[in-house]
C-alpha cells in the first residue's frame, strides 16, 4: 500500500524530530531540509502512482454512464500524465543534482512541468463533473459548465456533498495559490527549468564561449562549434528552480510541486472515498 501523501512542513518536523528530539535548533541543517525534499518528493512520487491506479479501478463501481466516462478517460489519463510527467522531474532534477542539465534533459522537464501544472485543475474538474453526474445528474442538466468544480458552490454548498465538501474546504487556500503557477502555463508564459545557474565566472567564460562558437560557424569548423556548445552546457550549477514569466522570479521545485501534488492527491483520495462509501 502507497504511503499516505503529506505536505512538505510534515516531512521536515519528523526528520527534525528523529535527529534533533526536542532540541531543534534555530537553523536546520542543509542536509535535514534535502534529505526532507528527497524523502518528500519519493512519498509523493508513490502517492501519485497509486492514485493513478485507485482511478483506472474505479469506474467499475460507478453506476451513472457520464461519471464514469468523466473518471476513466478524464481522471484516468490526467492522473497517469502527471505521474510519468512528475516521475521524470524527481528522476532528471532531484533535490540534490548540481550538474547542469543536458538540452535534451531541458527540453524534456520543461514538457513534463507544464504537464503537471495543466492537468492539475483538468483532473479536479473531470472529478466533479463524475460527482455531479453520479449523485445530482438532475442539476448538472441546468448548470454551466464554467460552475462545475470542486471549488464552487455545486459541491460545496450542496447537502448532497456535505462531509466532502469539508475536506474540500480545507484546501481552499491551496486552490487559489496554484493558480500562480497553472494559469501562466495555461494562458500565458509556459513553465521552464533553467538548465544552470551561472556565477560571475562562469558567466564570463559563457560570453567567451559564445563569440567562440560564433566563429566557428563563420568558418564552418562545425565540429569545433559542437565542442564549444558541450563546454558551455557545462558551466555554472543546477538548481531546482522553475520559472515563468520573466519579471517573476524563480520558484523552488521541492517542495513547491510535491505539495502541490500531495494536495491534489489528497481531494482525489476524498472524492474515492465518497464514491465508495455513499450509494448512488
Amino acid at each position: 500500500m502507497a504511503e499516505k501523501p503529506v505536505l512538505y512542513v510534515d516531512v521536515l518536523a519528523q526528520q527534525c524530530s528523529i535527529i534533533y528530539g526536542s532540541d531543534k535548533p534555530e537553523r536546520i541543517d542543509d542536509y535535514i531540509i534535502n534529505s526532507a525534499k528527497r524523502i518528500h518528493s519519493l512519498i509523493i512520487w508513490d502517492a501519485s502512482q497509486n492514485a493513478f491506479f485507485e482511478a483506472v479501478a474505479l469506474p467499475p463501481k460507478i453506476s451513472n454512464e457520464n461519471a464514469r466516462y468523466h473518471i476513466q478517460f478524464g481522471a484516468s489519463r490526467r492522473l497517469e500524465m502527471i505521474w510519468y510527467a512528475y516521475r521524470n522531474l524527481a528522476t532528471m532534477a532531484p533535490p540534490d543534482r548540481l550538474v547542469p542539465l543536458a538540452s535534451d534533459e531541458s527540453r524534456q522537464l520543461m514538457v513534463d512541468i507544464n504537464i503537471i501544472y495543466l492537468n492539475i485543475r483538468g483532473t479536479l474538474d473531470n472529478l466533479a463533473w463524475a460527482l455531479l453526474h453520479e449523485f445530482d445528474p438532475n442539476r448538472i442538466q441546468s448548470m454551466p459548465a464554467s460552475q462545475v468544480s470542486l471549488f464552487l458552490p455545486g459541491i460545496r454548498a450542496n447537502p448532497k456533498f456535505a462531509s466532502l465538501a469539508a475536506i474540500v474546504n480545507q484546501h481552499d487556500a491551496w486552490d487559489r495559490d496554484v493558480k500562480d503557477r497553472r494559469d501562466p502555463a495555461a494562458h500565458r508564459i509556459p513553465l521552464a527549468l533553467p538548465p544552470a545557474v551561472l556565477g560571475p565566472g562562469d558567466a564570463s567564460r559563457y560570453r567567451e564561449l559564445e563569440a567562440e562558437y560564433s566563429a566557428a560557424i563563420r568558418g564552418h569548423e562545425f565540429e569545433r562549434a559542437d565542442q564549444i556548445l558541450d563546454a558551455q552546457r557545462k558551466l555554472g550549477k543546477f538548481q531546482p528552480w522553475f520559472v515563468h514569466e520573466p519579471a517573476v522570479g524563480p520558484i523552488e521545485i521541492y517542495p513547491t510541486v510535491p505539495d502541490d501534488l500531495c494536495h491534489l492527491v489528497q481531494l482525489f483520495e476524498a472524492v474515492h472515498s465518497f464514491f465508495l462509501l455513499i450509494p448512488a
